[in-house]
């Protein structure tokens, strides 16, 4: 019996959604800087600590957003799927 691929998100799916809503924060490049500033400031997303950590714990923080920070949720926002391939997309990021 053949196996069946498993469907994998491309990253540039999720990069029209990031550089519509995520690049003001995070930058362009998801490096942290973007136009708008934070205190504390926002994640650099190219960075070992965002890199390592496993794609449901950034699905999670899209989804739910971050206490005490200026992560907001985006689960009224962006469909499941779209948050999917945003984290795809972050995860593409390098520094």
């Amino acid at each position: 019996m053949a196996e069946v691929p498993r469907v994998t998100h491309a990253p540039n799916s999720g990069q029209v959604a990031f550089q519509q809503d995520g690049a003001v924060y995070h930058g362009p490049t998801g490096k942290g800087d973007g136009h708008m500033t934070f205190n504390p400031p926002v994640a650099d997303l190219t960075s070992a600590k965002v890199r390592t950590q496993l794609a449901p714990q950034l699905i999670r923080t899209v989804h739910k957003g971050r206490a005490n920070s200026a992560m907001g949720k985006w689960e009224n926002v962006l469909s499941d799927q779209d948050i999917e391939d945003v984290v795809a997309y972050i995860r593409s990021l390098r520094d």
